[in-house]
């Protein structure tokens, strides 16, 4: 979908907030989980993460990524009535 705007909650129709942990290392990555939660009745969807990973592939620092952040934003903006 790739698009970062977030629906009103599908509930009570409040604003969702889409919130970001602090960086944290895991392994020889780093991961960061994001999570949105409606301001009004604390509704939330499941948290997601972005994986980083920094290796070396002949002799330069590569980072690969898979990312929480839209597939996050993505599960909370979908509607059954879109499926």
């Amino acid at each position: 979908m790739s698009n970062t705007e977030l629906k009103p909650c599908p509930f009570c129709g409040g604003t969702a907030t889409l919130t970001m942990s602090k960086p944290y290392a895991y392994e020889d990555n780093f991961r960061i989980t994001w999570s949105v939660e409606c301001l009004k009745c604390k509704q939330t969807q499941d948290k997601y993460s972005s994986e980083y990973r920094m290796y070396w592939n002949e002799n330069v620092v590569r980072v690969s990524k898979i990312d929480g952040r839209q597939k996050v934003i993505d599960n909370w903006n979908r509607r059954a009535n879109e499926i």
